[in-house]
């Protein structure tokens, strides 16, 4: 195996550890803040938002569904960019994704953003190990079961420990 294929499954299994697990020890005032409360198709959609910061400069943002679902998911949202701090990002075609998972893990359906002006991902707050703010994005059906429909949007705000890789 090459060194890359290995950091590639490195960051992989780290990115699924944060989705399923949340990023927080469940200890401290900040723990009972960590989350992330959207709207996805117009229905509530609640769930453990984790943040990744991938060699300092791609930052990985995403939630799974249920909150406190541990291992077993029942979706899972996730995007990526090229962060400087603060700001409000773009999200073009294949920057953000939804998915929804039976068991945790078997992808049933697929959604993700297919145009270049998709949606924003706007950071309001960085520093002390902590990233906050809000995320709104249109995705198409790209995989499995549309059970919301050709395409959907979802809306919502997060706020979630950072964590560094490597």
């Amino acid at each position: 195996m090459t060194s890359s294929l290995v950091g590639k499954i490195g960051l992989g299994a780290l990115l699924l550890t944060g989705a399923l697990t949340g990023c927080s020890d469940g200890t401290g005032p900040d723990a009972q803040s960590q989350g992330m409360e959207a709207t996805w198709a117009g229905q509530r959609w609640s769930g453990d938002a984790y943040a990744t910061l991938v060699q300092g400069d791609t930052l990985y943002l995403g939630a799974a569904t249920p909150r406190n679902a541990g291992s077993v998911a029942q979706g899972s949202m996730r995007t990526r960019v090229v962060f400087h701090g603060p700001d409000t990002y773009p999200l073009g075609a294949g920057d953000a994704v939804l998915e929804y998972l039976v068991g945790g893990d078997a992808l049933t359906g697929s959604y993700v953003s297919s145009r270049a002006n998709a949606g924003t991902l706007q950071v309001t707050e960085y520093g002390n190990g902590w990233i906050a703010g809000r995320v709104s994005f249109e995705a198409t059906s790209t995989y499995g079961s549309a059970p919301v429909g050709q395409s959907a949007h979802f809306q919502g705000s997060f706020r979630a420990q950072v964590r560094s890789w490597p």
